[in-house]
């Protein structure tokens, strides 16, 4: 991931990189549900974006303890706004 030459980085993952964004799901499955060490290798080489589902009754957004930041795209998570929404991010 380091040495890639692009002018922007998105991170897509199926599993969150940070408690944040889970928050709002049962505390018992946290586990099961991310893990920090994705995210501490993403501090370490850089993105502009993380993207991250799973969480289906999480936090919409979250950062990184380097500040980057993450967004939980889960389609429950999604469809339980009222009315329901899509996201686009800018980067």
């Amino acid at each position: 991931m380091g040495p890639l030459p692009t002018k922007k980085r998105v991170v897509v993952l199926h599993y969150s990189p940070i408690a944040g964004t889970v928050d709002g799901e049962a505390p018992e499955i946290f586990p099961f549900l991310g893990t920090s060490r994705l995210a501490e290798v993403v501090d370490r080489h850089g993105t502009d974006l993380i993207i991250h589902g799973h969480a289906h009754h999480g936090k919409l957004d979250g950062r990184t303890t380097a500040g980057i930041p993450v967004h939980n795209v889960a389609i429950t998570l999604l469809e339980s706004r009222s009315p329901a929404v899509y996201r686009v991010f800018e980067i």
